[in-house]
């Protein structure tokens, strides 16, 4: 028996310790059981992609060969999104329990799916960031990508999105030397 299961003084066991958040979370999760792994992957594709573009969900759909008219009904069925103009979550934690309900291969198809639809030009820190959280794995050009991007964002003022560039690129690299610069640019970052 473990030490929470132990019986307190009087015999009552200590309450349940989860938060408001996760207990939510939980909720919003149920609503994808029982669902085909077409609308799940199309409620995936939507929670990976927070700019709420339908013009980025539909074709990344196609990508990842959804069959989107049934997948995208039976989606909205479950209360969680609603596809319109914008692709809009009822609740900010039902993106994120749809994200984090996926398991790590799904999120990676997801993500290069997003990439590869998202257009270099006008949006490469956006398609950068979808490519990096593609990767299994180290990959040297997703991270000299994401570094070109935290200096575009440190060049706007943006030290947040600049730091969070780096961290991921520092996750990416493989060379040890551009780890160590990169590990101490995030690190400023961070600071800054």
């Amino acid at each position: 028996m473990a030490l929470l299961e132990l019986p307190r003084a009087g015999g009552f066991v200590p309450p349940e310790v989860s938060s408001v958040p996760t207990r939510i979370e939980y909720g919003f999760r149920a609503r994808l059981a029982g669902l085909s792994a077409e609308a799940r992957l199309l409620l995936i594709v939507a929670s990976a992609d927070p700019t709420g573009d339908p013009g980025l969900l539909w074709p990344a759909a196609g990508q990842l060969n959804l069959d989107v008219a049934p997948a995208g009904a039976e989606a909205d069925a479950t209360g969680l999104v609603e596809f319109g103009t914008r692709v809009r979550f009822c609740h900010p934690l039902a993106r994120s329990a749809v994200y984090r309900a996926a398991d790590a291969g799904e999120r990676r198809a997801t993500h290069e799916a997003l990439a590869a639809v998202t257009d270099p030009i006008t949006a490469p820190d956006r398609r950068a960031w979808q490519r990096a959280q593609a990767s299994p794995g180290p990959d040297d050009d997703v991270a000299d990508e994401l570094e070109r991007c935290a200096r575009r964002a440190q060049a706007r003022g943006g030290v947040a999105a600049a730091a969070a560039f780096l961290e991921r690129s520092v996750a990416l690299s493989l060379d040890p030397e551009r780890r160590i610069v990169r590990t101490l640019r995030a690190a400023q970052a961070s600071f800054a």
